[in-house]
């Protein structure tokens, strides 16, 4: 019977720690329950790819944003000044 009390105790206290710092989020900050939900997507996107989002959008834009600087060279370029 005791150890099944300590079960449920463990897995009370381990959901404790792991909500601890977005209820704490919600409770002190204005907008908090945003912020908490984003911090908690951000931390289960990083801990699942092992690569941090904001690395990941870059290297996805960055082929984009350079053809689109490209094509602003080009059409600058092909300006005729009158």
């Amino acid at each position: 019977m005791q150890t099944g009390w300590n079960r449920h105790l463990e897995t009370i206290t381990s959901a404790a720690r792991k909500s601890g710092p977005y209820l704490a989020l919600e409770i002190v900050m204005p907008g908090g329950t945003l912020l908490a939900l984003l911090l908690f997507l951000y931390q289960r996107r990083q801990a699942q790819t092992g690569v941090p989002p904001l690395v990941e959008l870059r290297r996805m834009l960055a082929p984009r944003l350079q053809a689109a600087s490209d094509a602003l060279r080009r059409m600058a370029s092909a300006r005729v000044v009158v």
